[in-house]
């Protein structure tokens, strides 16, 4: 059995026969009644003032513990961005139900599809099993109950339509979507303005199809259309579309562009050679299907999602060689550990602690890259750790092409210079706590808010967004 060495309140306190659940330590998943008689005689079940009868009274919907305290929600959902009631789906799958745990998933998930394959999981980072011996594999027992064969995916549900003029979203990525979901189902006409060919945003041009096959951006997008959304795709705002004219024929606006531009590396003269690459735009041309020549040898300068797809990108176009430099600790990468493990065994290599100082070049082509060695230094309040150079500790890597993926930021270029919208740090739209932006009727959610977040953030931004226009309209009037 695993253990821990940090002590945490007991679960349980005991007293000779009558012990009773903590109720600041219980997180109701009821993996304590595996086993218990309970389960297969319900008189047993009816034991007042013992744990047996407790936990029974708590699982029944709407009951209150003998303490007359409420329980708080199970960690898993307390971690989840998005509130999901993992027990309950878990509870319904173990019981042989799919079909309950998926309306159970899709009360709160407006893209289970596609969290089934990249959620970022803080879920599993909470799970008591953890302290038995792992963690459940939430993820994967939510792309289970999307895919079971015979599970019939439930009736989207959304309110008779309200009349009058629709809420526009621009952007159907992560946010535009939940947004778009939660706002059909509130009653509201909605409609999405997607700039690329395709909906989906970075779930279609910026996640490589190896990760999240397109067919899982399709079934939930398709979900969230039978709800009465309109996608319209082409539509560039700022250049065929004016958002003032947008705005004038909208209830209310959500801007929910994401973080499109990629950052550099700060290094001179990189784009300036042929071999240079940013990550977005190279695993855009990948997922249209466009061919790529990145040459023998590759260099990522990252340590996040967006580098380590970057990278098995680049093996998969052909390259033998793919190397990943990254500036702190092999521990310390943004990535999740479990992509990680498959860049790895994929064959990629990653140099950590290592950091590019200047780009080698030959007649304005990349020949590779000099770093130098880092050593790590203390974390600071959010736990990330600072990084010292080595003196005299450089190196080079051969490479035929370099992929930047350092980071990305909102691309505004689109919107008119001296349009009403307030600016914030890292070229974010600045917002309110209702996400409402500076000018009267104009939301914005996601990436464009928060900077790069995983998908499940987006959504919850997006979420969030959806009540916060609710709630304006209604008080504008906009009841039927």
């Amino acid at each position: 059995m695993k253990r821990k060495t940090e002590e945490l309140p007991p679960m349980v306190a005991a007293r000779t026969h009558r012990p009773t659940i903590n109720p600041l330590r219980c997180g109701q998943c009821f993996v304590c009644q595996q086993g218990c008689p309970g389960e297969f005689l319900r008189e047993y079940r009816q034991e007042g003032g013992s744990l047996r009868g407790e936990i029974y009274r708590n699982r029944e919907p709407g009951s209150v513990p003998a303490t007359g305290e409420c329980l708080p929600p199970a960690p898993c959902q307390q971690a989840c961005p998005l509130g999901q009631d993992v027990r309950g789906y878990i509870e319904r799958i173990a019981a042989g139900k799919p079909d309950q745990a998926l309306a159970i998933v899709r009360e709160s998930n407006p893209l289970p599809s596609v969290c089934g394959f990249i959620c970022s999981r803080p879920c599993e980072e909470v799970c008591l099993r953890e302290w038995i011996d792992d963690p459940l594999s939430i993820r994967a027992l939510k792309r289970y109950v999307v895919e079971y064969p015979s599970v019939k995916q439930p009736a989207p549900s959304s309110s008779p339509p309200r009349r009058g003029k629709p809420i526009s979203i621009i952007g159907s990525g992560p946010a535009g979507l939940a947004a778009a979901h939660d706002l059909a189902r509130m009653g509201h006409g909605v409609r999405i303005l997607e700039a690329h060919s395709k909906p989906g945003g970075m779930l279609t041009m910026g996640i490589p199809p190896f990760r999240l096959p397109q067919r899982a951006v399709e079934e939930d997008i398709a979900h969230i259309e039978a709800m009465g959304v309109e996608i319209g795709t082409n539509c560039c705002v700022g250049k065929g579309d004016s958002l003032k004219t947008i705005l004038g024929d909208s209830a209310a606006l959500i801007l929910a562009v994401g973080a499109q531009r990629s950052l550099t590396l700060g290094i001179v003269g990189e784009d300036e050679l042929e071999g240079y690459f940013d990550c977005l735009s190279l695993l855009r041309e990948f997922s249209l299907g466009h061919s790529l020549d990145l040459g023998e040898r590759v260099i990522v300068v990252g340590g996040g999602y967006a580098a380590l797809d970057a990278a098995r990108t680049a093996l998969r176009t052909g390259s033998a060689k793919v190397t990943v430099i990254y500036r702190r600790a092999l521990e310390d990468m943004p990535a999740g550990r479990g992509e990680v493990e498959e860049a790895l065994d994929e064959g990629v290599e990653i140099h950590a602690q290592s950091l590019p100082t200047a780009i080698l070049n030959h007649r304005a082509r990349v020949k590779g890259l000099r770093c130098v060695r880092t050593k790590m230094g203390r974390r600071d309040k959010g736990g990330r750790r600072s990084f010292m150079v080595i003196e005299g500790a450089e190196f080079e890597v051969e490479a035929d092409s370099i992929i930047a993926a350092v980071g990305q930021e909102p691309d505004l270029s689109w919107l008119p210079d001296d349009y009403p919208l307030g600016r914030a740090r890292g070229n974010a739209l600045l917002v309110n706590e209702e996400l409402a932006t500076t000018l009267a009727g104009v939301f914005a959610a996601g990436d464009v808010v928060t900077g790069p977040s995983s998908v499940v953030e987006a959504m919850a931004s997006g979420k969030k967004a959806a009540q916060s226009v609710h709630r304006f309209l209604i008080a504008k009037g906009g009841r039927r």
